[in-house]
């Protein structure tokens, strides 16, 4: 059998803590992307006209 040190397992375990912690900001940032969209919702609505809409495009163009 084929004798392993400790190495192998904090290199295992640094692998599998560093994905941890790249999901948790993963679902960090989408948790609260979503909460401001949720908010968005709330938003009192009020009467309105749209007198000009413009899009500004780049001089190049």
């Amino acid at each position: 059998m084929k004798k392993e040190g400790i190495g192998g397992y904090l290199y295992l375990a640094f692998i599998g803590l560093a994905l941890a912690v790249m999901g948790g900001f993963f679902v960090f940032v989408l948790g609260r992307g979503y909460i401001r969209a949720k908010e968005t919702q709330e938003w009192s609505s009020y009467p309105a006209v749209v007198v000009v809409s413009e899009v500004g495009g780049s001089p190049d163009r």
